[in-house]
C-alpha cells in the first residue's frame, strides 16, 4: 500500500486532521514531512500509532493457508532448493 497522505490518515482512523497531525508533531506518529509541508505517512505506521484494524474484506494471499498447507509449500520449496543447488554445483 502507498504511503497515506494527512487527510487520508485521518479518514482511516477516524480521527482528525489536527489529532494526526498532533501525533506526529509529539512524536507518536513518524511521518515523512516534504519540502511544500505535506507529510507521507505509513500505512504500518499509523496502524501501530492509533491500532488500526486492516481494512475489511482486504487480507493477505495467504491468510486462508492453514498449518498443514505451509508446511507442504516449506517442504516444496525446500525440494526446489536442493535441485537448484545440485545444478549449480555441477555448472
Amino acid at each position: 500500500m502507498p504511503e497515506l497522505s494527512l487527510s487520508q490518515a485521518a479518514k482511516l482512523t477516524g480521527k482528525s486532521k489536527s489529532t494526526i497531525n498532533r501525533a506526529i508533531k509529539t512524536g507518536k506518529l513518524s511521518a515523512i514531512r516534504h519540502e511544500d509541508g505535506t507529510y507521507s505517512i505509513d500505512p504500518a505506521e499509523l496502524a501501530r500509532a492509533f491500532d488500526v484494524e486492516p481494512l475489511e474484506g482486504v487480507k493477505r494471499r495467504d491468510a486462508d493457508l492453514d498449518g498443514t498447507r505451509l508446511l507442504e509449500r516449506i517442504t516444496a520449496l525446500e525440494v526446489m532448493l536442493n535441485r537448484e543447488r545440485e545444478i549449480s554445483a555441477d555448472l
